[in-house]
């Protein structure tokens, strides 16, 4: 039994040294982490670099670079990815996001929070949720580029490089990818269709209905014209060969 207590009182002490080591480690690291933590110095150092980001819009020279215009909608997780991925394309002037959610407020001062950043974001709210809202001549505009690209597609970086620089050939085109297609029916109904590949396995009935609601739009687009006013593309230029649908007259 003397044995037996004696055990247990020496398991008790090192339990207790072990509580007693592990908050004294607790206390060094949180120490640690405070000298981490930026002082005033460094606060200004962050803020004066972000305010510079976000007056740098002139930096780059109009004729070889670009602005990205990018409409959202109630996408912000997935919005502040993108704008971080498109930080690393060159030539970028700037990214402007016509904000097309008027309940809510842009997250400004979150991004401006894990800033600075090389590329300045402006946000562009709007008072009504419209899709030609991204047409608008923003005056925040200086290039004589602007690519316009959707809110929950990644576009990587190489690709964006090499559209911008056929651009560069063809200035007075528009140049972009993921193709688009409007076929024209013996009546003269047009269809809308893409040459995005779909997996078989999944359903296809939210898909039928956009595709539906597209070629609507494209017949309601022609009665107000009086014709067609879209024109097919005649040439495709790829860095690494041609897909299945590439049936243009010419090929780079």
């Amino acid at each position: 039994i003397r044995i037996r207590w004696c055990f247990c009182r020496s398991l008790g002490r090192v339990r207790t040294h072990f509580i007693i080591a592990s908050i004294l480690l607790l206390l060094l690291a949180g120490v640690s982490l405070t000298f981490l933590l930026p002082n005033n110095e460094d606060r200004s150092i962050l803020l004066k670099l972000r305010q510079s980001s976000n007056n740098s819009l002139t930096l780059l020279d109009p004729e070889d670079s670009f602005t990205i215009i990018m409409q959202t909608y109630n996408r912000t997780d997935i919005l502040l990815k993108l704008l971080n991925h498109y930080q690393a394309v060159p030539h970028l002037q700037c990214i402007i996001i016509v904000w097309n959610n008027p309940s809510e407020s842009p997250p400004r001062e979150l991004w401006d929070a894990l800033g600075p950043h090389p590329v300045p974001i402006i946000f562009k709210e709007q008072s009504v949720n419209r899709m030609r809202n991204r047409l608008q001549p923003h005056p925040e505009i200086k290039t004589d580029a602007v690519l316009m690209l959707d809110d929950d597609t990644l576009v990587s970086v190489p690709d964006i490089s090499f559209t911008f620089s056929v651009w560069k050939q063809f200035s007075d085109q528009i140049v972009g990818f993921v193709p688009r297609k409007h076929v024209s029916t013996a009546s003269g109904v047009y269809s809308y269709g893409s040459f995005e590949l779909q997996d078989p396995d999944k359903g296809g009935g939210d898909r039928a209905e956009h595709m539906l609601q597209r070629s609507y739009c494209l017949n309601k687009l022609t009665h107000i014209y009086g014709n067609m006013p879209l024109r097919y593309s005649n040439i495709m230029i790829s860095q690494f060969g041609f897909p299945s649908y590439a049936n243009h007259k010419s090929r780079i």
